[in-house]
This record gives structure tokens, C-alpha cells and sequence, in this order.
């Protein structure tokens, strides 16, 4: 029997601010899991993702659950790329957490790629992404989206050449960074 993504029980919310206070009783708790988790609108969304829990949960790591509360973005980026490789088709191999997440495979368990996820944040400090403002119009922040993305490949990039070094990864696998 599958574990619940969403196993604790934080009620639900219909306001900002019973938003808000949530956020602040949770504060270790990524804010995005705190609004999936209670958000009285996002009920559908909360119960979509469970269902691609139960098709993931096997191919997941050990901490996967407890670092989705805390990493949300990043964690549910993982989750729908893992569950639309296994939709379209193809294998996922046995997770190794020294390597990439994903061990793509094809219905002979030969090797077709390597994918590694990850989901951009804001950054910290001056060349943070800015907070949106809800009915605010503003400008789209590019050059603080294009340092998100690049830091991002290159955190990424040196993953890999660790991995290459470690003879996880070989030199000829195709390698996916997908962001």
C-alpha cells in the first residue's frame, strides 16, 4: 500500500491570512507545500499528485517525502518528470542517490540516458528574483531568471563531472539536465 505525499494533516485554508499563519506555525516547511497541503483551491491539484505519488513512490528515494515538504519545487519537478517517463513508456532504473535521478531504460533494461532535475529558486541577495505582487503588473525579471537558469547548469554540470569521475556515469551515456 502506497504512503501518502501529503501524510500530515495541516486543515485547510481559505484565507491569505490563515495562509499566512500556517506558514508561520511551519516555518521548516517550504511555503508552495504549505499552500499545496492546505490551500482549500488546490484540493484537485493535492489529489493529482497523489495519484502520481502512488506510481512513483517505488522509484524514489529514501528522503524523497521528507525533502518534498522542504523542497517543494524541486520535488514535484522530479515527481511529474518521473511519472511522464514512466507514461510515455520507458524504465526507470533502481535510484542510486550517489547518482543522476533518473536511470532511464528501455523494455530490455539497456540504458537510453541519464536525467538529472532541477527546479530554479530566487536566489538570495541583490540578484534575487523579485516576489510577485498579485494584481501588480510589472517587468519580467530576465537577467535574475537567465542567473536562476545558468547557476542552475552549471551546479548541475558539476554534479556530472563528479559523477563521470566516480565511473557512475560513462562518457558516451547521453546526460539530461532537465530544468
Amino acid at each position: 500500500m502506497a504512503t501518502k505525499l501529503f501524510a500530515e494533516n495541516l486543515g485547510e485554508v481559505k484565507t491569505d491570512e490563515e495562509l499566512a499563519s500556517l506558514q508561520q506555525q511551519f516555518p521548516q516547511y517550504d511555503p508552495g507545500y504549505i499552500t499545496q497541503s492546505a490551500g482549500l483551491p488546490r484540493r484537485r491539484d493535492k489529489e493529482w499528485m497523489e495519484k502520481l505519488w502512488e506510481q512513483y513512490e517505488q522509484y524514489a528515494d529514501s528522503h524523497f517525502r521528507d525533502d518534498f515538504k522542504r523542497q517543494f519545487a524541486q520535488r514535484s519537478w522530479e515527481l511529474y518528470l518521473g511519472t511522464t517517463l514512466l507514461n510515455r513508456g520507458f524504465q526507470l532504473g533502481q535510484h542510486n542517490s550517489a547518482g543522476p535521478d533518473f536511470d532511464i531504460q528501455n523494455g530490455k533494461s539497456e540504458r537510453l540516458a541519464w536525467v538529472e532535475a532541477i527546479a530554479t529558486d530566487k536566489g538570495k541577495g541583490n540578484d534575487r528574483v523579485p516576489d510577485l505582487v498579485y494584481g501588480v503588473g510589472s517587468n519580467v525579471p530576465e537577467e535574475e531568471m537567465l542567473l536562476r537558469v545558468t547557476n542552475a547548469l552549471d551546479k548541475k554540470f558539476k554534479k556530472y563531472q563528479t559523477e563521470l569521475e566516480n565511473k557512475i556515469v560513462k562518457e558516451h551515456e547521453p546526460y539530461v539536465i532537465a530544468i
